[in-house]
C-alpha cells in the first residue's frame, strides 16, 4: 500500500484551496488559503514540507490550475506545467477543466487519483 499523503491545490486569483488526505483515503486537511501571488515565494514548499514532516510520510502532490495560474509562475512547477521534484514530495501539474473555479469536492476526485 502506497504510504503517501495526497495533496491536491487549486490555486486562483482571489485564493488556494488545499486538500489532504491520507493513505486510508481520509481528509487530513482541508484549507482556503490566499491567493499564491502575493505570499513569499518559499511559501508553498514550507508548507508541504511542514505537512511532510508532521505526518511522517512522503507527499503526492497534484496542482491543479487554469491558464492563468499556469502562466503566474505558481511556485511548485517550471513554466512548462511540470512539478518540480524534492526530497519530500512529488509535483504533477494537472489542467483545471472549464472555467469554473475550483471546490472541494474537485480536489477529493483529484486526490483519490493521485500523481500520475
Amino acid at each position: 500500500m502506497d504510504s503517501r499523503i495526497r495533496v491536491a491545490l487549486a490555486p486562483t486569483r482571489d485564493t488556494t484551496f488545499l486538500v489532504a488526505t491520507d493513505a486510508g483515503g481520509n481528509e487530513i486537511l482541508k484549507a482556503r488559503l490566499a491567493p499564491p501571488a502575493p505570499v513569499h515565494p518559499r511559501a508553498a514548499w514550507t508548507l508541504l514540507e511542514g505537512l511532510s514532516l508532521w505526518c511522517r510520510a512522503p507527499l503526492s502532490v497534484v496542482v491543479a490550475v487554469d491558464e492563468e495560474a499556469a502562466s503566474s509562475g505558481w511556485p511548485l512547477s517550471d513554466g512548462f506545467g511540470r512539478g518540480y521534484p524534492a526530497v519530500f514530495s512529488e509535483v504533477a501539474v494537472v489542467a483545471r477543466p472549464g472555467h469554473r473555479p475550483p471546490d472541494f469536492a474537485h480536489l477529493r476526485r483529484i486526490c483519490r487519483r493521485g500523481v500520475r
